[in-house]
């Protein structure tokens, strides 16, 4: 009878592995964040009327802003910064926690928008 012996990766294979796991990650975050940017300065455009140069200008002030938070706040996480914006909404008097969603993506595997 033979002795099974577990695989076991070596630490080069598995520094590369853990490489190409975070690229791979980094794209698909860069592909949401460029999917919830379209539908948004869509959603301006449509419901709103914002032309290319309000456009523009939103989508700077937009990046400036995230930019702000992050070093105010040292956040190197998005949950971190979805937390923070969560919070400031709430002193508002906005929970993004109440009714529905505006794009609910956990709900949904073939990505359509649920209702």
């Amino acid at each position: 009878m033979k002795a099974k012996i577990p695989y076991q990766i070596s630490k080069t294979q598995e520094k590369e592995l853990d490489r190409l796991i975070k690229k791979q990650i980094s794209q698909s975050m860069e592909r949401f964040r460029k999917n919830i940017d379209a539908i948004v300065l869509w959603e301006l455009h449509e419901q709103f009327g914002f032309g290319v140069k309000r456009l523009r200008m939103f989508q700077e002030r937009f990046d400036a802003s995230v930019k702000e938070l992050q070093q105010h706040y040292e956040l190197n996480d998005f949950n971190d910064q979805e937390y923070i914006c969560s919070e400031k909404l709430k002193q508002i008097g906005y929970d993004i926690n109440d009714g529905k969603h505006m794009l609910d993506i956990r709900g949904s595997l073939n990505g359509e928008i649920m209702r």
